[in-house]
């Protein structure tokens, strides 16, 4: 038995709407445009703006900053048009914008220029909601045609008012987010600030150092009563090793299998708390290596994701695989935390120890 349609909603072929809503082909809504080739254009110092795709990621959600301008005026897309890629990878990432001024575009692009029966807010919210990739032809190479806009129905409120009421909303949540994003960032700096004063000593928590002085070292000056050692000093280093591919993809074993791209999942900001792939303690002896305790600090030893400096801690015993290295902290020496944090300040990117190929050494 279907579900039931909630009282004042109706079944379209868009899924449950409000009753006093309605469908319509993009066709319909909007005049779509596609870009002019340079080769066609004057190119000045000032004047309209001309924006190529990679002009997108100069904003969020409004098109104004671009360093490509033309000095003529004919065949210009209007302010408020929503612009986004036609072709390529870049439909993927959704850059849907809408512009703030009367411009040019080159041919990767494509404009909507909204009718007066629909808010050009609410349908720049409609289609990111529904996703440039659910419009376009992803069998080869990606492409949004006049042919793929056309037929594309959306929903939407009949109402003008409540097109723009709901574009006002969804606007103060971006500006709530923007906000919070600024406020994390600052916070970020704040914290980067206290961990370089911290770690290299300059300031002293109450209780530490009280009469104490400076002295030279080879990293600088540091606290009279702190000492330089290397890192192998305060920790044993450990490779990881291949990971076979039959034993790959396994969620219900109980021993994680750590690949570099799970620093990226969830949870794993600080502490390694979940895994892609675990295996078995029979598989363990089968693979004939060693595991990597709880509290080792792991990171990217080979290729572009080392120049991220991702560090994470491990939450349990695990293995980790041969684009991974871990230091097991000496915990007589030195505490896991202060290590972790000593080793988030540190640019392991940037040590001689790392090959011209991107692969760091085990020998500090």
């Amino acid at each position: 038995m279907g579900k039931l349609i909630p009282e004042g909603y109706k079944q379209t072929e868009v899924g449950v709407i409000p009753a006093d809503w309605d469908i319509s082909a993009l066709g319909d809504l909007v005049k779509i445009r596609s870009g002019e080739s340079p080769s066609c254009l004057k190119f000045a110092g000032k004047g309209f703006p001309y924006f190529k795709v990679d002009e997108l990621n100069n904003s969020e959600k409004f098109a104004a900053k671009t360093k490509y301008f033309i000095s003529a005026a004919d065949k210009l897309v209007p302010k408020g048009s929503l612009i986004f890629p036609k072709r390529g990878a870049s439909i993927f990432q959704n850059k849907i914008r809408i512009l703030k001024n009367d411009s040019y575009m080159d041919t990767n692009l494509m404009t909507l220029t909204v009718s007066d029966s629909i808010s050009n807010e609410y349908c720049y919210y409609q289609l990111n909601y529904i996703g440039l990739s659910k419009v376009a032809d992803t069998t080869s190479v990606p492409q949004i045609n006049n042919k793929h806009i056309k037929p594309f129905n959306i929903p939407f409120p009949l109402q003008l008012e409540e097109q723009q009421a709901i574009a006002t909303a969804l606007s103060d949540v971006d500006n709530l987010i923007t906000s919070l994003e600024q406020l994390i960032e600052k916070k970020k700096a704040i914290k980067q600030g206290a961990m370089q004063e911290l770690l290299t000593g300059r300031r002293r928590l109450p209780g530490f150092g009280e009469g104490k002085g400076y002295k030279q070292s080879e990293l600088g000056m540091i606290p009279e009563d702190w000492e330089v050692k290397r890192l192998h000093e305060l920790g044993e280093f450990q490779s990881g090793i291949g990971f076979p591919l039959y034993l790959q993809g396994k969620h219900q074993e109980v021993i994680p299998f750590y690949k570099v791209s799970d620093m990226n999942n969830n949870g794993n900001e600080v502490l390694m708390l979940n895994s892609n792939n675990y295996i078995s303690k029979k598989d363990l002896v089968k693979l004939r290596t060693t595991i990597v305790p709880r509290s080792s600090i792991v990171f990217a030893k080979i290729g572009a994701a080392l120049f991220l400096e991702r560090k994470r801690i491990l939450l349990v015993d695990s293995l980790i695989d041969n684009n991974m290295m871990a230091i097991i902290a000496d915990i007589d020496n030195i505490d896991v935390k202060y290590l972790y944090y000593l080793l988030m300040n540190t640019k392991l990117s940037k040590n001689p120890l790392l090959h011209s190929v991107g692969k760091l050494l085990a020998k500090y």
